[in-house]
């Protein structure tokens, strides 16, 4: 029975340890995200332009956010599972802004988006070799 019991323990323990260091569940996409780089290159947003955000309600399944120019919107779909994600219910506002370039980079980049990541408070976007194409910060 004492064997039975250590094993218990042990299993539990090491199954409480792989699990630690990585949040894939809907739940820890739940709230705002800064765009921290796009096809790793930083964000610097420019004089005058709000900080790209998304932000993620998953009670509604609803994505929302900006591209620093112009607003998201739209519905999210998402595989736990396979931690997969899809952007192709979104769309936005057609502003047009004196500099397009974290826009045109972050729209093209979620045409590219196919899973994603979380660890703590760092979310990767990543296409369909598992290369990150988004990363983001939680707010």
């Amino acid at each position: 029975m004492k064997k039975i019991f250590a094993a218990l323990v042990l299993g539990s323990a090491l199954a409480s340890c792989a699990t630690g260091s990585k949040t894939s569940g809907m739940a820890s996409l739940e709230g705002e995200w800064s765009v921290v780089s796009i096809d790793g290159e930083k964000v610097i947003v420019p004089e005058h332009q709000d900080a790209p955000f998304i932000g993620f309600d998953m009670e509604k399944k609803h994505i929302y956010g900006s591209t620093s120019c112009n607003r998201l919107t739209g519905g999210l779909n998402i595989d736990e599972k396979r931690s997969a994600i899809d952007f192709s219910a979104m769309g936005s506002t057609r502003m047009m802004c004196p500099d397009m370039k974290i826009e045109d980079g972050l729209l093209n980049a979620f045409g590219r988006v196919k899973t994603y990541e979380v660890k703590k408070d760092v979310m990767k976007l990543k296409d369909a070799n598992g290369k990150p194409v988004i990363e983001l910060k939680k707010k």
